[in-house]
């Protein structure tokens, strides 16, 4: 990246920018932030991206994945969705803007989808815990199951 392109990381990591999400992220409630990950390992912790109930709510592991720019073999086999049990500290998560730039970085031109694999989702808020947090596992979606507010309430 070249010194006259714009870096996201400077922006995403600026002391007001990541305090202004930990405000964001306590007003939106621990009960509302959601992991999501391919149906295998059951756990009680969370590392890695998360993002809120809203953006994956009455959608099937298909459209989860489409939502949060996810490689095409994730979430085939279905889903295990996660509630955060308590809102991550500042130190423990790092802002990762929007789904539409896979890992918060913009993709370079013509490109599809990042080093990893991922592409870009629909714009729904993403955040990544650098620390494991506390979680339930609320939900197991198959293939074609959405996740309804009765599922994730229930779980």
């Amino acid at each position: 990246m070249s010194s006259s392109q714009f870096d996201p990381r400077i922006l995403q990591g600026n002391a007001k920018v990541r305090a202004h999400h930990w405000e964001k992220l306590k007003s939106i409630g621990a009960d509302k932030l959601v992991r999501v990950t391919d149906p295998v390992n059951e756990r009680e912790s969370a590392k890695g991206y998360f993002t809120i109930w809203a953006a994956v709510a009455g959608k099937d592991p298909d459209g989860i994945r489409h939502t949060l720019g996810l490689r095409s073999q994730d979430l085939v086999a279905g889903a295990f969705v996660y509630k955060l049990l308590r809102v991550p500290e500042p130190h423990e998560f790092e802002v990762r803007g929007y789904t539409t730039l896979p890992d918060g970085i913009p993709l370079k031109e013509g490109e599809k989808k990042d080093a990893g694999g991922y592409t870009p989702g629909t714009g729904a808020l993403q955040y990544t815990l650098i620390n494991p947090v506390p979680a339930k596992l609320v939900c197991k979606l198959g293939p074609g199951e959405k996740l309804t507010l009765e599922r994730f309430k229930s779980g």
